[in-house]
């Protein structure tokens, strides 16, 4: 269903206003080659998600991912809606399925076995200590997810693309890749440091 012959890189960035939205960071991280910016926050309202896709050009509008709490199908747009796991586990969404993508977060891998098959992409955290939410720890080595996910692929050959996520950063990205995850996502190693841009080309120059 998906094409698993590439490793995504995405990116999360957490705001509390549209004032803290780059959209010029943010086209530019897309020209260097993100594929996937999934844009939350405790004060996001239905105006500022229709504000942040004026800021980003209409060719990248299919990479951008909204929460569905906020946008409750009532704001348009060739987007990815994301439902919290809490979300999903509440049964909010009744899909619409004409061409929307829709993403989902898990804390247990064994959680994608029961996933509607309506999710195009799903991210399991932590792979890592956190570098933004520092003391937020992984609940298993990287070694036993990599057996796990493997073991999950052999039971299902059309999963979601999963995304490994937290404490992903340039000396860690190509572990992620080598466990079996179809893509990684970024958050501290990209807002933290000086130059975004700058800290995002050298993470996908890392990749082997």
């Amino acid at each position: 269903m998906y094409d698993n012959s590439k490793f995504v890189i995405a990116a999360i960035k957490d705001i509390n206003s549209i004032n803290e939205f780059d959209g010029a960071v943010i086209n530019n991280l897309f020209l260097k080659g993100l594929d996937l910016f999934y844009v939350r926050g405790i004060l996001f309202t239905e105006v500022s998600a229709e504000e942040i896709l004026k800021k980003v050009q209409p060719i990248f509008h299919s990479r951008v991912i909204l929460p569905f709490s906020v946008t409750s199908f009532k704001v348009e747009g060739d987007f990815v809606r994301h439902l919290k796991e809490a979300e999903r586990k509440a049964n909010m969404l009744t899909p619409n399925l004409s061409g929307r993508k829709y993403s989902t977060s898990i804390h247990s891998l064994p959680d994608i076995d029961n996933l509607p098959d309506y999710f195009n992409y799903v991210y399991y955290s932590p792979l890592f200590e956190s570098i933004s939410k520092p003391g937020y720890l992984p609940k298993q080595r990287l070694d036993e997810v990599k057996e796990e996910l493997k073991k999950i692929r052999q039971r299902q050959k059309n999963l979601p693309l999963v995304i490994g996520l937290g404490g992903v950063k340039v000396e860690n990205i190509n572990e992620v890749k080598k466990s079996g995850f179809d893509g990684a996502a970024l958050m501290g190693a990209l807002w933290q440091s000086e130059d975004p841009v700058k800290a995002f080309l050298a993470i996908k120059n890392k990749l082997q």
